[in-house]
């Protein structure tokens, strides 16, 4: 089987289920003919995403369940917050692939085919995406698997392991609780760990053992330092609804943007994932965004790229959090303690002047940041 489309998108996760729905939704794109190609027929809820922003996304899923307080916890220090002009947003994974799958249904013009790709080429002004069983080519490809990148990027030294259940409990535990954005409850010695807390309702929430480290954990480890916060929190009794668990690269890796001059990178493939949070819903949605219009213009991958110092930030967190991840919670006590919600977010959004970004560090400790700026 040979056939020829205008656009393939390879990986129907979220990088390329978002450039697709906005694809559909574009009155000049939509007319194009896409393929879409991923052996996973997306029938689960396997992640959650998250993110924070001033108005809704176009998604229906995206504007289900949102707060608008927010509380950091490290030691004695607590502090919660008002978002004034963000919400904090929570997305169904599911619920989303979902709605972006049953969009595209209703265009002929979108084809999804369930096929491992197994390499992507390009020679001259044609792609082709081979799969186990079929070839296909288009004039530009767009790629959010990392195996199938043009440079393989080295292997991590960290990652953010997550291990997370729904839970309904017996009681009203979650009434007027806050989103626990960081909860530094556990020891923090040899790796950094917190917990994460998304209230539903007042009987229902996402709880997770977030941990930014190198080391590789058994399930069992995994179910025991889940527990270990769930008894710093004081809950007892409670039926568990979902699970999920994962990690997400920390990587120093400049992921290239391109593998050829018409096939682009996108999501964690493509650089989208904050290395020091793991947060890339959002950063998806505005890539997306000028992808399209780039498409709709006639000028294809002309992109943008945010300041290199943001980067330069991430190298000298990363560095701190390999090798002395017992100085990363007084760090991140200082920033929250020392600056309002909304600037962390927007500091973290990569969004902040560098005038703001020189007042949020002369609030931080500054010998772990200098130990890394000269360290060889």
């Amino acid at each position: 089987m040979n056939k020829h489309f205008d656009y393939i998108i390879v990986g129907s996760g979220c990088a390329g289920l978002s450039l697709a729905f906005n694809i559909a939704k574009s009155s000049f794109l939509s007319q194009k003919s896409v393929l879409i190609l991923d052996a996973d027929r997306k029938t689960i809820n396997d992640r959650t995403w998250c993110f924070w922003s001033k108005k809704e996304l176009s998604y229906e899923s995206s504007k289900k369940t949102f707060w608008d307080n927010i509380e950091f916890k490290a030691d004695d220090l607590i502090i919660q917050d008002r978002l004034n002009q963000s919400k904090y947003y929570h997305v169904n994974s599911l619920e989303f692939y979902n709605e972006v799958l049953f969009e595209l249904s209703t265009s002929k013009n979108f084809q999804i085919v369930n096929e491992s790709v197994v390499q992507i080429s390009q020679e001259h002004n044609k792609v082709t995406v081979q799969t186990e069983g079929n070839i296909y080519t288009a004039d530009y490809a767009f790629n959010s698997v990392i195996a199938l990148l043009r440079d393989k990027s080295p292997k991590p030294g960290l990652n953010q392991h997550f291990y997370g259940k729904k839970v309904r409990a017996k009681a009203p535990f979650f009434k007027n609780m806050s989103v626990k954005l960081m909860d530094f409850s556990l020891p923090n010695k040899s790796a950094v760990q917190f917990g994460y807390v998304l209230p539903f309702s007042d009987y229902e929430a996402l709880i997770e053992y977030t941990e930014f480290s190198g080391i590789h954990r058994s399930n069992a480890e995994y179910e025991s330092l889940f527990q270990d916060y769930i008894n710093n929190l004081g809950l007892s009794e409670f039926e568990v609804l979902e699970t999920e668990k994962g990690k997400i690269p920390m990587t120093r890796h400049q992921f290239p943007r391109f593998n050829s001059s018409r096939v682009l990178n996108m999501g964690t493939a493509g650089g989208f994932t904050k290395p020091t949070s793991g947060y890339t819903f959002n950063n998806i949605q505005r890539d997306v965004a000028s992808i399209v219009a780039s498409l709709e213009s006639g000028t294809p991958f002309n992109r943008k790229l945010n300041p290199s110092r943001f980067r330069f930030y991430d190298k000298l967190l990363l560095g701190i959090i390999l090798k002395y991840p017992e100085k990363v919670k007084p760090i991140m006590k200082k920033l929250f303690q020392n600056n309002s919600l909304e600037i962390v977010l927007k500091f973290l959004d990569e969004k902040t002047s560098l005038k703001d970004e020189i007042r949020i560090f002369l609030k931080l400790p500054w010998a772990p940041f200098l130990n890394q700026i000269f360290r060889k």
